[in-house]
């Protein structure tokens, strides 16, 4: 039997929400009984640190290990001190546990699934088999709030680092798999694409609820890299042009802590940290979705947003194209001037009065970013290693 091991800084239980989290939590989910699951991570509560923990999540049997303890504020925030990273601490209790941890996973044959190429450390000193999967473009050179903006080049020697000593690579974007292909020609047979998804049991169509409001919806860290400011600029301009609009925020950080709060403040609706089930339920009472980011790897939110039968406006970060076919289930703006981007929102607007955006059509354009799917590929693999492995 091929066992599954997977490795993040959160809390299984916890409220952390994002992209990553949400994999996580989904992969146990879905993942088929056959296979054993062993979740290595955060603890914000009290149980115990250092310890094999027998629980039970969405109704399934999981191993759980934290190598340390955390509060749920820290956890779900953006460091500014290296020494306090989340992800640098946690590759430290990776450490600080090796040896009964390694020991666990190979006596009972399991494989990592990695989330983070930081982590890899850990795999590669202890001679653990993994798989590596990269949710991003790589690190951000600039427009970013985390650590990643000033340490960029430790991301990099990581990466270098994990996709020689991984069994395969996957990244959420064709666009970085070619690009690391290119990079390392040698190593191409290992580096593939695996996208994300949208639970389809809960992100499903509805009818737009119309009113005379716009309800924009954003989900996400507000961090530096998707625009906040440019978002909250572009809801000033939709204001002076006498539009009523609402933005719904969904996630933890602070919106008044972002330039241009105060100017339309009367128009934000903070959510705060929401489960995958409550997003959905906001969804359903929104006209469509924006992300106006300077890179992306493969956007959950915007899967989410199309498959509970909404369009999204967004800007033109890599591929984006992937998910959005620009005037059929999104719209793509070709720059980043915010008067542009509200005519644009005043333009699809427009559609959805005029009966032009059908939510069952625009939900059925994700119809091959589900668990199911995509599970499959990541499965299959590990069925492969696995099998290799005990030849």
């Amino acid at each position: 039997m091929n066992n599954v091991c997977l490795m993040h800084s959160m809390d299984l239980f916890g409220n952390k929400v994002g992209g990553l989290e949400t994999y996580v939590r989904d992969f146990i989910t879905y993942c088929p009984e056959k296979y054993n699951l062993l979740f290595v991570g955060v603890a914000t509560n009290d149980d115990p640190v250092g310890v094999f923990q027998q629980k039970v999540f969405r109704g399934r049997d999981v191993t759980v290990f934290n190598v340390m303890r955390a509060c749920s504020s820290n956890i779900s925030g953006v460091s500014r001190n290296p020494f306090k990273s989340l992800t640098a601490n946690f590759l430290i209790g990776l450490l600080r546990y090796n040896i009964v941890l390694s020991e666990f996973l190979k006596s009972n044959n399991y494989i990592v699934d990695l989330r983070r190429v930081e982590f890899s450390l850990f795999c590669i000193l202890k001679g653990v088999t993994y798989i590596q999967m990269l949710h991003g473009v790589g690190a951000p050179k600039e427009n970013a709030s985390s650590l990643l903006h000033k340490f960029n080049f430790i991301h990099d020697i990581f990466e270098r680092y994990s996709i020689r000593e991984c069994e395969y690579f996957f990244c959420v974007n064709k666009y970085k798999s070619v690009q690391l292909k290119e990079e390392y020609p040698s190593l191409a047979h290992k580096i593939k694409s695996i996208g994300t998804w949208a639970d389809k049991s809960i992100y499903i169509p509805t009818p737009f609820q119309l009113d005379d409001v716009i309800d924009l919806s954003f989900i996400g860290r507000l961090d530096a890299v998707k625009d906040p400011e440019l978002m909250f600029e572009v809801v000033r301009v939709l204001k002076s042009k006498n539009v009523k609009v609402l933005l719904h925020i969904i996630g933890p950080d602070d919106p008044s802590k972002i330039k241009g709060f105060s100017q339309i403040e009367e128009e934000i609706v903070h959510y705060g940290y929401k489960t995958s089930q409550e997003i959905a339920e906001i969804l359903r009472s929104i006209d469509m979705g924006i992300l106006f980011s300077h890179f992306e790897g493969m956007p959950r939110c915007i899967i989410e947003t199309i498959s509970s039968g909404r369009p999204v406006v967004t800007t033109n970060f890599i591929a984006v194209e992937e998910l959005v076919s620009d005037n059929v289930n999104g719209f793509i703006s070709k720059t980043r001037n915010s008067e542009d981007i509200a005519d644009l929102i005043i333009d699809v607007w427009g559609k959805i009065k005029s009966d032009d955006l059908n939510p069952d059509i625009l939900s059925k354009t994700m119809s091959e970013y589900s668990p199911s799917t995509q599970l499959k590929k990541v499965l299959s693999t590990i069925d492969l290693i696995g099998n290799l492995k005990n030849v």
